[in-house]
């Protein structure tokens, strides 16, 4: 399975119930695993998008088993008019990367050691 990280960015007119079952919908269809959620709550954009100011963040630990199945989820987003915008990313490669830098004692709780 393959670990991705998914942000979106509904618009206020959507209410916050209606906007996480819209990714948990298109998830289901597609059999991808919500690993975790996080909820953001509405935030001030800084500049308008598709004449909105402010905009409801959700970010979403997912997993995936078949690569074809992001491309279909990826066209299911662009279709949603709700969804203001959304960033789609790999997760694992990542992790791993910021597994290496902590044993390596780079890095110690996000901060740069010198």
């Amino acid at each position: 399975m393959k670990k991705y990280e998914l942000v979106v960015m509904f618009s206020t007119s959507v209410n916050d119930v209606v906007a996480e079952k819209s990714i948990t919908d298109k998830c289901e269809k597609l059999k991808i695993d919500i690993v975790g959620l996080d909820k953001w709550g509405v935030k001030t954009l800084a500049y308008p998008i598709k004449k909105q100011e402010k905009a409801y963040y959700l970010k979403y630990d997912l997993e995936v088993t078949e690569g074809k199945k992001v491309v279909e989820f990826e066209k299911l987003l662009k279709m949603d008019e709700s969804l203001l915008r959304y960033l789609l990313v790999s997760a694992g490669k990542f992790a791993k990367m910021e597994k290496k830098a902590v044993k390596s004692k780079k890095i110690i709780k996000g901060k740069d050691k010198k």
